[in-house]
């Protein structure tokens, strides 16, 4: 639904197609052929207001813009000074604010192509993007190109990420990069799932963990951040190294709790170093990497390089 105020352009759009309606009625002869649609001229507004509403007449979103050019074949509208909210059941739920762009509605959804800046009016997320597309009847924000995510403890930067609002879920795709503050870790892959309700970050494809302070780097096939128990689940071919002395740990699961730097390890252990030269293997350990204390299981070995 477009509202638009009054505007001469607007006006004469509409009468032109009127009267052509008009005299193709009034021909005489033999029946007519089936004629070309018209092309409507293009409506330019000094000031436009765009909104949708789901059948109960609650809004769905609305956007204002302080020029645009509507093409009312494609209804797409061209606009500058974009701003506007998104709602989800009557309530505000995101602020879109954007310089200039292209706004697409179709049925039960808008979409935004140009830079944008989405803020989250409940938990006050920050997000710069490229293109915005808003299915309020699936509860679900897509978004595309550099986009860069910000709440005061994390920042998130991917291509796409699909926010599923109900249930406050993000799936974060190509490139992702996550930073957090407490402790200072990155986190990387090509698919990160981030519930931030319950602070936790999973990873079903290969994802990279560094821990900046430690010094400790862990790549996995699988994985997850729970940050709120600052503790680190990993499987499938993991691989813990410290990045200061070279020693290493392999196996198939990992538990890695951050603030002690205490670790559990299960399933095909292997653990080596170079100063001074050491390796053992056996099927489970536990120990600390940051302190150097490995105990491992089924080798009946315990090593302590640090003395």
């Amino acid at each position: 639904m477009i509202r638009r105020r009054a505007h001469p352009l607007a006006t004469w759009g509409l009468g032109a197609a009127s009267v052509w309606l008009l005299l193709s009625g009034c021909q005489g002869g033999p029946p007519p052929q089936p004629t070309p649609e018209p092309s409507l001229p293009p409506l330019r507004f000094s000031k436009l207001d765009l909104q949708q509403s789901d059948p109960t007449g609650r809004p769905w979103w609305r956007l204002r813009s302080n020029q645009a050019v509507v093409d009312p074949k494609t209804r797409t509208a061209t606009v500058k000074d974009l701003s506007g909210e998104l709602f989800r059941d009557g309530k505000p739920l995101y602020r879109i604010t954007g310089a200039q762009g292209q706004v697409l509605q179709s049925a039960g959804e808008i979409r935004i192509q140009g830079q944008f800046i989405a803020e989250n009016l409940q938990d006050k997320t920050v997000i710069t993007g490229r293109e915005l597309r808003w299915q309020p009847e699936k509860n679900e924000l897509t978004l595309l190109g550099n986009l860069v995510l910000k709440q005061p403890a994390l920042e998130v930067k991917a291509q796409e990420a699909l926010i599923q609002t109900a249930l406050q879920r993000v799936a974060l795709r190509r490139a992702v990069q996550v930073r957090t503050q407490k402790p200072v870790m990155d986190i990387r892959g090509e698919a990160l799932d981030w519930r931030w309700g319950a602070e936790r970050l999973e990873a079903s494809q290969p994802v990279q963990v560094i821990h900046q302070t430690a010094q400790i780097q862990v790549n996995a096939g699988r994985g997850a951040v729970d940050l709120r128990r600052e503790v680190i689940d990993l499987s499938s071919g993991v691989q813990v190294r410290r990045l200061n002395n070279q020693a290493q740990l392999q196996a198939d699961q990992v538990q890695w709790t951050i603030p002690t730097q205490a670790f559990s390890a299960q399933g095909n252990v292997r653990y080596r170093q170079t100063r001074p030269p050491m390796a053992v293997a056996g099927r489970a350990a536990q120990g600390n990497l940051q302190q150097q204390v490995i105990q491992v299981q089924g080798a009946d070995t315990e090593i302590y390089p640090g003395s």
